[in-house]
């Protein structure tokens, strides 16, 4: 956190006066989760996944309903 190492901010301070949630987020293929990870240089997480909520056809390439994040 900015605030923490160039203000000498106490971290549960920071998390007292400043909204710390989740302030950004990446939406990559599975498959490159980790090289998306290692790239940002901050603390980070996979938060989720999208999941298919019933099928539009039928058939291997069948294109999902619709999508959620899980």
């Amino acid at each position: 956190m900015a605030g923490e190492r160039l203000g000498g901010i106490d971290p549960d301070e920071m998390y007292r006066v400043f909204n710390m949630g989740i302030g950004m987020i990446a939406v990559v293929d599975k498959g490159r989760a980790d090289e998306a990870l290692a790239a940002v240089g901050e603390e980070c997480w996979v938060i989720g996944h999208l999941a298919a909520i019933g099928v539009g056809g039928a058939g291997k390439n069948a294109e999902p309903a619709r999508t959620r994040l899980a």
